[in-house]
């Protein structure tokens, strides 16, 4: 698969049993329908993945002003805009709802603002996929 934001090609990354796509050059990720779902629930926080997937496909939807594409179906990717501090988040989804697209640090302010910090499992999830959405020093 092609990365959205800088068009070099995903690489797998695994997490908890989970497949996850990762760009090794802007260190954004890609997660498939449903892979929040299985990530959080193989942490031990059953729902927590379902919760906030939701939420990010009920919020209202944009035109991306940048010409992002679905690493699945090509089709250009739109913008939903999360909660998190001190400002919301632009983050893409398809609009077939084949998955979501975090730019580097983006599932870092969701995840904060999205999920109690006092869940071991959360804090868990949160921890790994943190380290790997870091841009590389």
């Amino acid at each position: 698969m092609i990365c959205p934001a800088c068009r070099e090609d995903l690489v797998f990354l695994e997490l908890e049993g989970v497949e996850l796509d990762l760009c090794l050059q802007c260190r954004g990720l890609w997660f498939d329908a449903e892979e929040l779902e299985a990530l959080f629930a193989r942490a031990g926080s059953p729902g927590g993945g379902v919760a906030l997937e939701q939420k990010l496909l009920a919020l209202p939807r944009e035109k991306s002003a940048a010409k992002r594409l679905c690493p699945r179906c090509d089709r250009k990717l739109v913008v939903v805009r999360a909660a998190a501090q001190p400002q919301p988040v632009p983050i893409d989804l398809c609009p077939r709802e084949h998955g979501l697209w975090f730019d580097a640090h983006e599932l870092e302010a969701v995840l904060a603002a999205a999920q109690p910090s006092d869940d071991p499992a959360l804090a868990l999830v949160r921890a790994q996929l943190v380290h790997y959405a870091r841009p590389a020093e």
